[in-house]
């Protein structure tokens, strides 16, 4: 059995109110967010008020008021040995005469500045459930889309990467699937072929290309409709990214030029491709 000895601490009406808010905004649980402050609550009072000797601390945050409530279990025995852990069955009956040993006290623990340990622990916590929930929906979202075509707009670069907006999602297009030469401006929209999800500084990344054989298959496929109805098909790729591309095909209606159905009239369908 487990009870409560009152702890003295002034209610905090925003506080459930700021969190119920960011969970609606970021698409996160509700209650999932505010378990995960609880949590970040008592690892900041161990790391900021030394309570790494207080085996088990607890935090709770009231979900109508916003009361926040820290507190340390006491095992019920009958000689104290360790007083950060454990209270004497005499004690505890003060508070309570239905204790018995091997019973648990919820001791309150004043806490300074509680209001800013909360705000901490709720932005860190915060912080890794967004980072979760981006990691979730990027990878059920692009998993399946590995050697898929995909429009992206260039957000920005560095010395090897070049960073790619994808529907709300950071895609990255390395050094060695960069074709040398090529520009890539910011707010530019190309398209890219995509090698699967990675983790890049702990956060979830769309791998990109722009140099691979099938991002030239994909893009015939997108322009011929020949290509993409199976009536002609692409037998081999040849390619060096940035100066040419051989692609071999052949058609299975003796009635269709394969190489004139790819090169268009004018050659306009193979000028889009390249394009």
């Amino acid at each position: 059995m487990a009870k409560k000895k009152e702890q003295p601490e002034e209610p905090r009406d925003n506080v459930i109110d700021a969190i119920k808010m960011l969970a609606k905004e970021r698409g996160i649980d509700e209650e999932e967010l505010i378990t995960a402050v609880e949590e970040g609550i008592v690892t900041a009072f161990r790391k900021e008020f030394g309570g790494s000797q207080i085996a088990r601390v607890q935090a709770e945050i009231d979900r109508e008021s916003g009361e926040i409530y820290v507190y340390k279990l006491l095992k019920v025995v009958e000689e104290v040995e360790d007083k950060e852990n454990e209270i004497s069955l005499e004690e505890a009956r003060a508070f309570d005469s239905d204790y018995e040993l091997g019973d648990d006290v919820e001791m309150g623990i004043e806490v300074e500045k509680l209001g800013r340990l909360a705000a901490t622990a709720a932005k860190s916590a915060i912080s890794q459930k967004v980072r979760d929930a981006e990691f979730r929906r990027i990878e059920n979202e692009f998993t399946g889309k590995t050697n898929e075509l995909v429009t992206g707009t260039i957000l920005r670069k560095d010395a090897r990467d070049v960073y790619v907006d994808i529907d709300r999602a950071e895609a990255t297009l390395s050094r060695e699937n960069q074709i040398k030469n090529e520009s890539y401006d910011y707010g530019k929209q190309m398209k890219f072929l995509v090698l699967g999800v990675d983790e890049k500084n702990s956060r979830p990344t769309i791998a990109l290309s722009r140099t691979s054989n099938e991002l030239v298959r994909k893009l015939f496929e997108l322009e011929i409709p020949e290509i993409k109805t199976g009536e002609v098909i692409i037998q081999s790729i040849s390619r060096e990214p940035g100066s040419r591309s051989k692609v071999a095909v052949y058609s299975r209606d003796e009635n269709i030029d394969a190489k004139g159905a790819c090169v268009g009239q004018r050659g306009q369908r193979v000028q889009e491709i390249m394009n």
